[in-house]
């Protein structure tokens, strides 16, 4: 028997589901997978990328790598993204950018890097905010970038159509023009980040209150804050390094958290000097939990020495969010920043009333640094949450009550193909690597490299034991459904990418002292260019160069 066949392309690969399901035919839905499989291998896929900060770069350029067809739209001037600081001013009142002017990386430049291009070593330990947006502009000229990239684009809507493909549409700004324009997609990664959309707790008084009130994304630099009275909410690493910079200058700064104590405090720096991220390796990751946060709380107590008894984080190291800041503890013990409960109600005489029944009179700035929204305006929210909650039932105005990030690997929405989250996240340890890994992955999937996602049922009930586990140990939050630890959560992707290097294998390629360097020495992103596929003949010479 002869079939003659109209084969008409659907752009599917092992990244989508349900490819040929309405053929019934087993021998012609293997005819006809094979003939566009063909068709597949002689057409690019496109591929929309959403925002060029370093998530949406590393995106691009392993689209580049892997021979396909992308496009990267970002609404700003310039690449760069949150990293770039941006003033605030009549022409710019609400900036993406949340970027202070004093920012510094609390990862080291051996963390913090691209795996196959490497921070310059002679640059800075630690990297202010500039020197980041620096590196992102030589890497993406170094690997010609700009050519894919549409500044000034801003994305209105991203909608699913029936085939699986994605339609994107989006206003590009050309002086005092704009131009509408809709084009349709094979995949689309969403690499615009989720710190654009602050988040205010719903005090009693809020509108009463009569002195300043502004989030912590609209704060810039610390003089305009001089001889003030300033009440800072949260406690998270935005709010500990603004108490910080601002006891230096304003006459008090007071900071208030849910229980009135400190969190737990990891300076950047601990004994001997060593970056405090230097001390996740892999060995480390062999020490069970309890006794590696024991050694951790040990070590902070010589460093900085104990808490006062009555703000002394509640539960030992690791059960709650930790800060980073070198400065903290001790501008708490010259009374510069005293840490308060939190807020019952502010009124109209800057007065504001805290929970244990005692007051903060005479306020002059609240400064809420509480995070941010999950906000995806060009995006059906049910596409990122599936339409779940978290179920928070509290009359605490600091419990947000939010939808969960329903995204299986942080990354993949289980009931929509082709498209997918990246650097949607909050690692313990540097996020350029994990976008990176992330990028590679999802390509991976993309050119079938990395084998098919499970099934949406199989994710979902995978998503299921996640939000329960995270429930358990960090609470009710919008954090747990972003939070990642980033060895294992990178390994377990190099693993299916196929980069992952085994000790057995470093041992028996390198040697000793490169075996001694990978297992105990600075976990850098190099790594995962040692081996498999796309790996860069720089990679030992750099991650010898970085545990030197």
């Amino acid at each position: 028997m002869i079939y003659i066949i109209l084969v008409i392309p659907t752009r599917k690969s092992k990244f989508c589901s349900n490819s040929y399901a309405d053929i019934t035919d087993p021998k012609l839905k293997i005819v006809v997978e094979q003939a566009n499989h063909l068709l597949r291998k002689n057409k690019k896929l496109r591929v929309c990328i959403i925002g060029a900060g370093c998530t949406g770069l590393a995106a691009l350029k392993q689209c580049i790598e892997d021979d396909l067809d992308p496009i990267c739209l970002e609404q700003n001037s310039h690449i760069g993204g949150l990293w770039r600081y941006v003033d605030i001013d009549e022409q710019n009142p609400n900036p993406h950018s949340s970027m202070y002017q004093s920012a510094i990386l609390n990862t080291t430049r051996q963390i913090m890097g691209f795996s196959d291009f490497p921070v310059p070593n002679d640059w800075p330990v630690f990297l202010p905010h500039k020197l980041v947006v620096k590196y992102l502009e030589i890497y993406a000229d170094n690997f010609k970038l700009h050519q894919f990239i549409q500044l000034n684009s801003e994305v209105t809507r991203v909608s699913p159509l029936p085939d699986n493909r994605w339609k994107v549409k989006y206003v590009k700004r050309d002086q005092n023009k704009l131009d509408k324009t809709e084009q349709e997609f094979d995949y689309v990664m969403i690499c615009s980040g989720h710190d654009s959309k602050p988040w205010i707790p719903k005090f009693k008084g809020i509108k009463d209150f009569n002195g300043k009130q502004f989030h912590s994304h609209f704060y810039r630099k610390a003089n305009q804050f001089a001889g003030q009275r300033v009440v800072i909410v949260g406690a998270g690493n935005s709010g500990v390094e603004l108490a910080s910079e601002l006891s230096h200058v304003a006459s008090q700064v007071f900071v208030c958290t849910r229980d009135g104590r400190s969190p737990w405090i990891l300076p950047r720096r601990l004994l001997f000097g060593t970056p405090a991220n230097h001390h996740i390796t892999r060995f480390g990751q062999l020490i069970p939990v309890r006794i590696k946060n024991y050694l951790f709380e040990k070590q902070l107590n010589l460093i900085c020495g104990s808490f006062p008894e009555e703000i002394k984080p509640k539960g030992p190291f690791g059960k709650s969010f930790i800060s980073v800041n070198s400065e903290f503890c001790e501008r708490i013990t010259t009374g510069t920043i005293l840490i308060k409960p939190s807020i019952a109600e502010l009124q109209n005489d800057r007065k504001i009333l805290l929970q244990d029944g005692t007051e903060i009179e005479n306020v002059d700035v609240v400064l809420y640094a509480t995070g941010y929204k999950l906000h995806f305006p060009f995006l059906d929210s049910d596409v990122l949450t599936d339409g779940r909650n978290l179920g928070i039932n509290s009359d605490d105005p600091m419990a947000r009550q939010e939808k969960f990030a329903w995204l299986y690997k942080t990354m993949f929405p289980p009931r929509y193909p082709n498209i997918a989250f990246l650097g949607n996240f909050q690692p313990f340890g540097a996020m350029t690597p994990v976008s990176e890994l992330q990028a590679r992955y999802v390509c991976g999937l993309i050119t079938g490299i990395v084998k098919p996602l499970p099934s949406p049922e199989e994710m979902e009930k995978a998503l299921e034991g996640y939000k329960d586990c995270a429930r358990i140990q960090r609470g009710n939050s919008r954090v747990p459904s972003l939070r990642v630890l980033w060895i294992p959560y990178c390994d377990d992707l190099a693993k299916e990418i196929g980069c992952l290097p085994t000790s057995r294998e470093i041992f028996w390629k390198y040697g000793y002292k490169v075996w001694k360097q990978y297992f105990f020495g600075i976990a850098t992103p190099v790594q995962y260019r040692l081996l498999g596929p796309q790996s860069w003949s720089g990679a030992i010479e750099w991650m010898k160069l970085h545990n030197n």
